[in-house]
């Protein structure tokens, strides 16, 4: 690559003295300068393929490229003027104008070949497992898939690919690399080309990346190769009855070669962190290395000191799917086997009992984690079969046998970022639902509370174009379309009386609502734009290595590192928790309003109906007014738990560890957070659909007439005064489920809450497909 480069830069010379010879300089330089152009047009052809290939920086390539597109331009002008430049030049400068635009020309069609091309059959023909660097969006899929064979595993090489489960939509890097077939492990020679303004100007900064995205199959059996592992996946996975997950041929082989480097070091005697050496501040204490699987042993032990509660089943199944996807990088020096019996215990429902409290979040999560690093070697208590045993009689049930340690495995076990992982990945889930939630109860607010529908207008949220903002108004529009309980600007102006000379007039109708409502855009769209980033940054977080010493078998190297430090997850989840913490607010004051007569718009106080006893009654039954304290309580502590954790670090272990993240604290605070938040929304949406059927169901918009019958499926009215915390739960469940969101598009509910796989748990996404049949 350095020769091809070099050569480049110089027959880039030849361009200057083209350059000049158009200026006016002397003749005879025409014939030389002719072939300098040649040889630079196609350097520059070459050097860009060779630096795609190779990893060249993004800046080279897009420098090249546009380059490459301003020659274009400036041949295609000298063709026009080629009769004159042969004129007044004479011969000579049309001997050098001439190679020039002929290769051009060649290029321009070379261009408009790629843009119109379908397929590039492989230089190879080998197998190779459906990656690209940087690109979390690529998995093995069937070959009828439109997003099959848009991916490649050449080094630092990327697609013009402008799908949306595609992290960057392509850099407009020149294609290199084949998909796989899954089935056969054939190259399926199928390279789209759909862009080719890609390839010129790069991705459109508006593409959305969807991690969370069902739109395409879900994978039932996990291949785990470190790379290409989706968020969806994990969430899938952990609620699955069938938790099988298996390692990519890759991944082993990648995993044998790391130990097989790690066994070379070994025997040469060298000190290597964490191997032949004491762990943090005992690193200057070097052992022999017959003496190093003990070593990890005492690591996982001298860690098995948790506290606080034992955490939920589903947050230590993610942690394990993660933490295998993790070392399935095949940089940890571990063995396949060590990870295949981690996804045995997965596969059996051993599930480590795995105290919350303990990490800092770096060095990685040591102290969680050494509970299911212990379980693997056939210790401690785990779940298993509705029951907590000791791991070792679960292990002889199933017939699986305990792990030995070898060197650095009990380090690459336990010294990663999962369990902060796994409570992001849980939390960011729910929080999709919840947005969704808290959309869905702003448009039943306004058919409650008789709002003002302009403000959820487009030229409104046009004028201020935050993609979440946007988004989130035009779901509350589209569920209020053909609400008969709203009203619009236009409509509230013909129901006033004009003002007609005089001085002062009291309107009847607020011309605008208060911000509860007419500010909801803004505030859960801050909630959608942050699931934004923060989705591409776990989905990165579960794609890396992030233990330490690292291995490259390549080159034959170990290098000491701290991706084990979880700042991006715990800067994630501090911004999560705001903005969750924000929309329990907003929904606590849309409550508020709600059940006070005096701005509820005439429904009665507290949403009590009249007594069927009329008199004998009256006075005794109080409605909604416990719910509304309950979520006042709740929105409170999701507040309160919304100051950030990562400003926290504590230097510890003899200042070894003298800055950590925290990012476990902020993990499970922002899980928390989003459960409160999911209980407001629940008390909310009962007393909204109290309020419709005092107003009068018929009168709401059809998907809010759904969404109102799937709530009275599992919850009858409130007639008086009676127990509704189980109420509150079943209407949570509804939401965190997706139930409610299915009710609004008209899709079938399950009336137990039970996730119907293949539904999109995006519902932004959902809903503006859906904006035509709503």
């Amino acid at each position: 690559m350095g020769v091809v480069v070099a050569l480049t830069f110089c027959f880039g010379f030849g361009n200057v003295l083209a350059l000049g010879l158009r200026l006016g300089v002397p003749m005879w330089i025409g014939p030389l300068a002719a072939p300098a152009v040649d040889l630079s047009v196609i350097g520059l052809l070459i050097g860009s393929q060779r630096l795609s290939v190779n990893g060249g920086p993004v800046e080279v390539l897009r420098a090249v490229r546009r380059l490459l597109l301003f020659a274009s331009l400036v041949t295609l002008a000298l063709s026009v003027a080629e009769p004159l430049i042969a004129g007044h030049y004479g011969r000579a400068a049309f001997d050098a104008v001439g190679p020039l635009l002929l290769i051009g020309w060649g290029e321009v069609a070379l261009g408009l070949l790629q843009a119109m091309q379908t397929t590039v059959e492989s230089p190879t023909g080998g197998a190779m497992s459906s990656r690209v660097h940087g690109c979390t969006g690529a998995r093995p899929v069937p070959a009828s898939a439109p997003h099959s064979a848009q991916h490649s595993d050449r080094p630092l090489a990327r697609w013009c690919c402008t799908h949306t489960r595609c992290r960057d939509g392509g850099l407009g890097y020149w294609p290199q690399g084949l998909d796989v077939l899954p089935s056969s492990g054939r190259s399926n020679s199928m390279l789209p080309v759909r862009d080719w303004s890609v390839l010129i100007l790069g991705p459109p900064s508006t593409r959305r990346r969807e991690y969370f995205s069902m739109s395409a199959p879900p994978v039932n059996q996990p291949i785990l190769d470190g790379r290409s592992l989706h968020l969806i996946d994990i969430v899938k996975f952990v609620k699955s009855p069938d938790r099988s997950a298996v390692l990519a041929e890759s991944a082993i082989e990648k995993m044998r070669a790391t130990v097989d480097l790690r066994n070379t070091l070994l025997a040469q005697g060298l000190p290597i962190y964490g191997v032949t050496t004491g762990f943090g501040d005992s690193c200057n204490n070097q052992i022999s290395p017959d003496r190093a699987a003990e070593l990890q042993r005492n690591l996982i032990t001298y860690h098995l000191n948790g506290v606080g509660p034992i955490a939920e089943e589903e947050v230590v199944l993610a942690t394990m799917i993660i933490r295998a996807n993790c070392l399935a990088a095949g940089r940890s020096a571990i063995r396949p086997q060590v990870v295949q019996t981690l996804l045995r215990h997965v596969a059996a429902g051993i599930v480590p009992l795995v105290p919350e409290r303990g990490s800092l979040g770096a060095s990685g999560d040591l102290v969680p984690l050494c509970y299911v690093a212990s379980a693997l070697l056939g210790e401690g208590d785990v779940r298993y079969q509705g029951a907590v045993v000791p791991a070792a009689s679960a292990l002889a049930a199933e017939k699986i046998s305990p792990v030995v340690l070898e060197p650095k495995e009990g380090l690459a076990l336990i010294n990663g970022t999962s369990f902060t992982t796994a409570f992001a990945v849980l939390a960011v889930s729910d929080a999709q639902e919840l947005a969704f939630a808290a959309e869905l109860a702003t448009a039943m607010a306004y058919e409650a509370l008789r709002g003002n529908t302009s403000h959820v207008h487009p030229f409104v949220h046009a004028a201020k174009p935050h993609p979440g903002q946007e988004k989130s108004a035009s779901v509350v529009r589209t569920l209020l379309n053909g609400s008969a309980l709203t009203l619009s600007y236009d409509e509230i102006l013909m129901r006033l009386d004009p003002i007609a000379g005089r001085g002062h007039a009291v309107l009847d109708e607020r011309i605008q609502d208060s911000y509860s409502l007419r500010c909801a855009p803004q505030v859960i769209g801050v909630l959608r734009d942050t699931l934004t980033w923060v989705e591409d940054w776990l989905q990165i977080e579960v794609n890396s290595a992030t233990d330490n010493p690292l291995f490259d078998d390549l080159k034959g190297e170990v290098h000491h590192g701290g991706n084990f430090y979880a700042g991006h997850v715990g800067q994630a989840m501090d911004s999560l928790k705001t903005a969750v913490a924000s929309t329990a607010d907003l929904l606590d004051r849309q409550l508020a309003r709600l059940v006070d007569e005096r701005f509820n718009a005439g429904l009665p106080a507290n949403l009590i109906l009249p007594s069927a006893d009329g008199e004998e009654q009256a006075g005794l039954h109080h409605g909604f007014k416990g719910m509304q304290i309950a979520a006042s309580a709740i929105t409170a502590e999701a507040l309160k738990t919304a100051a950030p954790a990562t400003v926290f670090s504590r230097s510890t272990e003899a200042h070894n560890q003298d800055k950590v993240s925290m990012g476990t604290i902020a993990a499970r605070d922002a899980r928390t957070i989003v459960s409160l938040t999911v209980r407001v929304a629940a008390i909310h949406l009962l007393a909204l659909a109290q309020a419709v059927d005092i107003r009068g169901p018929e009168r709401t918009a059809p998907a809010l007439q759904r969404v109102h019958a799937a709530i009275r499926a599992r919850v009858p009215l409130l007639d008086r005064d009676r127990r509704m915390d189980q109420d509150i739960e079943a209407v949570a469940g509804m939401i965190v489920n997706g139930v409610l969101r299915r009710a609004a598009l008209g899709s079938p509910v399950n009336p137990q809450g039970a996730i119907a796989l293949g539904v999109s748990t995006d519902p932004t996404r959902a809903v503006s497909e859906t904006v035509s049949s709503l």
